[in-house]
């Protein structure tokens, strides 16, 4: 969900950053490919801070993806960016893939 939203469906996406990746000073990150985008937005979601209640909800057992998707609400600075997620979630079904 989250790299259809920030890559409009795979439509723009610069130099592999399919989950609008920036480098601290608001530019999208470029990358060799989709794979080493997709591989530093984990790297991202396993380190960073900002993540930490997602992690914890993933520890504890947490698997429902709209539940999961509340906790990245510091992924963006738009406030609606989590309900976007959670609707592309919805309308996609993209929860049976979760299993």
């Amino acid at each position: 969900a989250q790299a259809a939203l920030e890559s409009g469906w795979g439509k723009k996406h610069p130099k592999g950053n399919l989950f609008g990746l920036t480098n601290g000073k608001g530019r999208a990150r470029k990358f060799h490919s989709v794979e080493e985008g997709t591989r530093q937005y984990i790297i991202n979601l396993l380190s960073h801070n900002a993540y930490e209640g997602l992690r914890g909800k993933i520890e504890s057992g947490v698997e429902d993806p709209i539940v999961l998707a509340r906790a990245l609400g510091e992924y963006s600075e738009n406030p609606s960016y989590v309900r976007h997620i959670q609707s592309i979630i919805r309308v996609n079904r993209l929860g049976q893939y979760d299993s």
